[in-house]
This record gives C-alpha cells, structure tokens and sequence, in this order.
C-alpha cells in the first residue's frame, strides 16, 4: 500500500463530513443513533464492513488485512464520535490539514505499519 494512503483516507472523511449538511453522512448519522438504536448499531457496523473493512482489507491483500481494516476503522470512528458528536476540542475546531497531519499517519500506520508479532 503506497504511502500517503493513510493522509488521504483522513482527507476524505473529514472533507465528506463537512462538506454534507450539519454531518448528515450515513457515518456521522449512524455513529450519532448507535448509542440508543440497535438497529443503528447493526446498521453501522454494516455500513463500516462494507465500505470500509472489506475495501481496505481488498486493497492489502495481506493476512492480517482484517485486522488492519479495523485498526483503521477505530480511527475513523474516534475521529468522526470526537468531532462531529462530541465536539472535542481542538479536533472539533481544527483545519482539514491539521487533522490530516495529526491522524494520516496513524491511519497509514494501521495500514502498513509492523505490528508487534512482525
């Protein structure tokens, strides 16, 4: 997986989110209802399974992609929970940029990095 992978997987969602009316995207919905909805929350892990996991997981090819898929996973949810429901600052106020300098990274790590039994 080539690097830079991980800055724009950030730079998408967060650019998504955005850009959709008051963080109407089926991931920020779904995130928002999962916590007092069981069908929210089946709906969202499907949602995350095929949009996310089994592309990632596609993309890597590798016996641990499953895993990595749902490292990137906790990523994407931790951002989205921290700045479009919770309102954490200073993730809720930041740039595009910023978040994509700060969680590229750890996403690309989650995709490509070693893990402890490498």
């Amino acid at each position: 997986m080539s690097g830079g992978m991980g800055e724009r997987i950030i730079r998408t969602l967060v650019e998504s989110i955005d850009a959709s009316q008051a963080g109407r995207t089926p991931l920020a919905m779904l995130t928002r209802s999962a916590r007092t909805n069981d069908q929210s929350e089946t709906l969202i892990r499907e949602y995350i399974d095929r949009e996310i996991t089994s592309r990632v997981a596609t993309l890597l090819g590798t016996p641990d992609a499953a895993m990595r898929a749902g490292m990137v996973n906790v990523q994407l949810l931790g951002l989205t929970v921290a700045r479009y429901i919770v309102r954490i600052e200073p993730i809720a106020s930041s740039s595009v940029d910023e978040l994509v300098s700060w969680f590229g990274p750890l996403v690309q790590h989650c995709l490509t990095g070693q893990t402890a039994s490498s």
